[in-house]
């Protein structure tokens, strides 16, 4: 997608919060984080592991250290879902959903 963004084009990314409070009291209680699936998983096909309908392991914090290597700086996280405005105020916790903005840097010539 860096390829393809022009210089101070934006970019936004959605992706499953793995450290969201929920996620996280499902993991003290032996359930794991998978995002496609509502059994955790477990209805995959034979020989299968995980549901394999998405990426699993994101945070907001893997998410814009992808957007720097690709040369896009993250300008904004945002949470989302129910109550959307207050999980503003600690996104990385309180939101299912990692969403962060960035824009590409200007090329250097």
């Amino acid at each position: 997608m860096s390829r393809l963004l022009t210089p101070g084009g934006a970019l936004i990314v959605t992706v499953p919060n793995v450290a969201s409070l929920r996620r996280r009291l499902g993991l003290l209680w032996g359930r794991l984080p998978a995002t496609s699936a509502g059994d955790q998983g477990f209805a995959v096909g034979p020989g299968g592991l995980w549901d394999e309908g998405t990426l699993h392991y994101f945070t907001f914090a893997t998410l814009e250290r992808l957007f720097k290597k690709s040369g896009i700086l993250p300008v904004r996280r945002l949470g989302y879902g129910r109550l959307g405005r207050p999980r503003n105020w600690w996104p990385a916790l309180s939101s299912d959903g990692a969403c962060v903005v960035g824009v590409k840097r200007a090329t250097r010539e």
